[in-house]
């Protein structure tokens, strides 16, 4: 009787783990491709034309709406807009800015030429969101490998 006792008690705890390995190794974690991916960033009171003093803090599967640093500034995704019309390009080059978009209709930018004032709001739905080519590259990476 002491035995068939054991023997149950080894039995469910074999199950518990056996089923708990199954559970850890077979979970689908749809975003685990994403993790690693850097999205570029500037602080509010910055524009460029210059990619490379991006700040560039770590993702999901798409850009932090706003991120903190380590020394306590606030850095928001890189934007920038296709008509030079509205935003007109800087020495020929395309200029890149911040953008905090926050509510469902709310925008804010740093002051952008050509009258040295944020964006319009009625803007909003044109901007661009910046990606890297390598960027691009690995979140066409990340998505070809959660499909298979």
């Amino acid at each position: 009787m002491r035995n068939d006792r054991n023997r149950r008690i080894v039995i469910i705890v074999a199950l518990a783990v056996a089923g708990g390995a199954l559970w850890y190794n077979g979970r689908s974690d749809d975003f685990s491709s994403f993790k690693s991916i850097a999205y570029p960033c500037l602080p509010l009171d910055t524009v460029t034309t210059d990619p490379s003093t991006f700040i560039m803090v770590a993702g999901s599967q798409s850009p932090p709406t706003e991120h903190t640093l380590a020394d306590g500034s606030v850095v928001y995704p890189v934007f920038s807009h296709p008509d030079p019309n509205v935003v007109p390009l800087v020495d020929g080059k395309t200029l890149y800015f911040p953008a905090r978009l926050f509510d469902e209709d709310e925008l804010e930018t740093p002051p952008l030429p050509p009258r040295n004032l944020p964006l319009s709001k009625r803007h909003r739905f044109e901007l661009v969101k910046y990606l890297s080519d390598d960027t691009k590259a690995q979140l066409n990476s990340a998505i070809i490998k959660g499909t298979n």
